[in-house]
């Protein structure tokens, strides 16, 4: 039996009619990550909550048009009841047809989209996938035009997905549900994509031009990543220090964990672990700080420390919620210390959880062949 069989048939030992349908979230989700998008359709039908359910479709799509159905992820999208989540499936729709190059069929998907708000954010992604192929000055063009919306259109009344869905990978959109969170959204893909197109002033100008300390230190951190990407060692630094400047300016420091999380991660890309060290102790979410120390296990463990690795696996379990230490198993293992990961996972009390760190783990072993 796979991995992921014992995690379904886990979930038949879970008495809990919530934890049975975020158990079963989580393996949708994992088996998307798996590229069985039919598995993944499967189970999310399973979801007896409408609104998990419609959130679990949302990832379907947005796996189905990433490999290359689009038509599938039509006609998921088109399953979807909830019209902003049915707006957000579209978005992952629109930037996959434009990473695959068909960027006329993915305005006319962007141009569909009723809401404003994910109309922007998909001219956003389009924008982003216009640079990476090359189209610097159509990016910058797009992107512009989603700068343009995101100017004129209010925030606060952003709805709030379901667990299921990720509104970003980025650690800050994670954490803040507030309409901060959503200008921070839009506002990252934006400058990433002014930055990817070559143009890293006017994303850098975008971003300082932001009110609101929380989101212009995600702005800046988005343009930091960037320039980590293309090797800009110089630009990371002075746009990490801005970045720090204006978490500073925040009086919540448990609001800005996402973005001190996602700076610890740069300055790993940029191969300094003990700066991403020094960074990842001062994160105030015990959620967050597990979630760097575990990028800084598996950079120990890239680097040929497995004792080093292993210890800083330890620490972040520690620091992790019950519910989280799925995820930082499923790194361990994808590191190549499956043997301790599984070991791990029986030791874990909870059906749901345990079946949650099997659909992980298997996964993160599934991406790594």
């Amino acid at each position: 039996m796979s991995t992921v069989q014992n995690a379904l048939a886990g979930v038949g030992g879970i008495r809990s009619d919530a934890w049975r349908e975020r158990a079963l979230d989580f393996i949708a989700r994992s088996q998307t990550e798996m590229d069985d998008q039919g598995g993944a359709y499967a189970t999310a039908c399973k979801i007896q909550n409408a609104s998990l359910r419609a959130a679990a479709f949302v990832n379907v799509a947005e796996a189905q048009a990433t490999a290359g159905d689009v038509v599938g992820a039509l006609a998921t999208a088109h399953n979807i009841d909830d019209a902003s989540l049915r707006a957000a499936a579209l978005v992952f729709i629109a930037e996959s047809q434009a990473n695959a190059g068909d960027v006329a069929s993915a305005l006319a998907t962007a141009h569909g989209i009723a809401d404003a708000f994910w109309g922007a954010a998909a001219l956003a992604k389009i924008a982003s996938a216009q640079a990476g192929l090359g189209d610097w000055e159509g990016a910058i063009s797009t992107a512009r035009k989603a700068l343009a919306t995101e100017r004129r259109i209010a925030h606060a009344s952003r709805p709030i997905a379901g667990p299921s869905w990720r509104i970003s990978s980025a650690p800050w959109c994670r954490i803040a549900d507030s309409p901060w969170s959503w200008q921070a959204y839009l506002i990252t893909g934006i400058v990433e994509a002014l930055a990817k197109a070559g143009d890293v002033d006017g994303a850098l100008a975008t971003a300082r031009d932001i009110d609101n300390a929380w989101s212009r230190a995600t702005g800046l951190a988005t343009v930091a990543a960037t320039q980590a990407e293309v090797g800009d060692r110089q630009g990371v630094v002075s746009t990490m220090r801005e970045a720090f400047i204006a978490i500073n300016e925040v009086e919540d420091a448990a609001m800005c964990a996402g973005v001190v999380c996602v700076l610890a991660e740069i300055q790993l890309k940029v191969g300094d672990l003990a700066k991403a060290s020094e960074t990842a102790e001062t994160i105030q979410s015990q959620a967050l700080k597990a979630t760097a120390l575990a990028e800084i296990a598996r950079a120990r463990a890239q680097a040929g420390d497995r004792q080093g690795a292993a210890d800083t696996f330890r620490d972040a379990l520690a620091h992790a919620p019950e519910d989280q230490r799925g995820a930082i198993l499923g790194i361990q293992a994808e590191t190549g210390d499956v043997a301790t990961a599984l070991k791990s996972v029986e030791a874990i009390k909870s059906h749901a959880l345990r079946a949650m760190a099997l659909a992980e783990i298997a996964a993160r072993l599934a991406a790594t062949r």
